[in-house]
């Protein structure tokens, strides 16, 4: 249906087998792209210009992004494209690039992990050159945020356990990093409370709705903690390998972060540690997960904070049976092109050092 006013729903093919499309197509203009979630984790670039050229066709008056953290994601891309039609995307990289006021912007998540319904930012994957980036802005909020645990109830373990991982990564990179206030921080540590709470039982049973309902409110605080407080390195790799080698977000935060953590040492244990006791996680069980880590186990956690058996993220890249990293070095430039544009040479130096050990690292060299 192509009617004048209808709003332009951005969605995922899987999301609308759940529905009868017909009913959907006599109140939306519905784009959806077949690739996503066969084999790519994200929607590309030129997805977004066709839901933004469907908008301008359809004459919508709104956007609803209906989806996990891609669809939300590109939904805002949409409506940057919408507000500044004479702007590339590539342009709107970055921090305050869009300056005019989106459409009616509404998300509808149907994971818990990315917070992009709360987040001032989109990421953006280039399908050309695999570039993955982020455009940031505050008129990127959507306006009205919709959460219904119904949605997230058929997820896949997989799935629910990647997109929880995101969402953990978001709250602790958002309390260690050095913009905090403390309703960021208060926000970030309920956040981990709350997925130390509930992660593993959502992913192992995954139709309560107790635990659905409580990651999805973990995923909203993060997603306010970081988006005042920013992410950090973890994120900054993620993006590098996921526009990259095609690994899910989440998934590649859960493998960078112990390593990225344990980088950081003595600088970031002290609020470790705080979300340690918060989450009820003992001195013995951190010294089994680490010692586990250093074997080249995996990251697991469990209801006692101590390993688990259920969730297993594999650490080391290698285990997904991707491409090698043979170009670490492009990646770690990526990185620092995103992150370390304000430090002096000798930060940059060591931080380039500290990048090159975990990329190593994971490539089991």
């Amino acid at each position: 249906m192509n009617s004048a006013n209808t709003p332009l729903l951005e969605t995922e093919r899987l999301i609308l087998r759940k529905f009868t499309e017909n009913d959907l197509e006599a109140l939306f203009n519905i784009y959806s792209n077949e690739e996503v979630n066969t084999y790519l984790p994200w929607f590309p670039l030129t997805s977004l210009e066709e839901a933004a050229s469907l908008y301008r066709e359809s004459a919508c008056q709104a956007i609803i992004g209906f989806g996990g953290g891609s669809a939300m994601d590109c939904a805002k891309g949409v409506g940057a494209r919408i507000a500044q039609p004479n702007k590339p995307i590539n342009k709107m990289r970055g921090l305050l690039r869009i300056h005019r006021r989106l459409p009616l912007l509404i998300a509808v998540p149907t994971t818990a992990g990315t917070g992009s319904e709360v987040t001032l930012a989109a990421v953006i994957t280039d399908d050309e050159t695999h570039y993955k980036y982020p455009i940031n802005d505050f008129v990127l909020i959507p306006r009205f945020a919709v959460h219904d645990s119904e949605f997230t109830c058929g997820l896949p373990a997989s799935i629910t356990g990647q997109t929880g991982m995101d969402a953990l990564t978001h709250a602790v990179e958002a309390f260690i990093g050095r913009s905090t206030t403390p309703y960021t921080r208060k926000m970030a540590r309920q956040a981990v409370q709350l997925i130390h709470d509930n992660l593993l039982e959502a992913y192992e049973h995954g139709d309560d709705m107790c635990a659905r309902r409580n990651m999805l409110s973990a995923a909203y605080k993060a997603g306010v903690a970081f988006t005042r407080s920013y992410v950090g390195y973890v994120h900054a790799i993620a993006h590098s390998l996921g526009g990259r080698y095609g690994i899910p977000h989440g998934l590649a935060n859960a493998i960078i972060l112990p390593h990225m953590l344990r980088a950081y040492g003595e600088a970031a244990a002290p609020k470790l540690a705080d979300l340690a006791r918060m989450a009820g996680v003992t001195r013995a069980a951190v010294s089994r997960t680490l010692a586990h880590l250093e074997e080249g186990g995996y990251v697991e956690v469990d209801d006692s904070g101590d390993a688990a058996v259920k969730y297993r993220a594999p650490v080391r890249l290698t285990a997904l049976g991707g491409e090698s990293m043979s170009e670490a070095d492009r990646i770690i430039r990526e990185v620092l092109d995103t992150t370390g544009k304000a430090m002096g040479v000798e930060q940059r130096e060591q931080m380039y050092a500290s990048l090159r050990t975990i990329l190593n690292t994971l490539r089991e060299i």
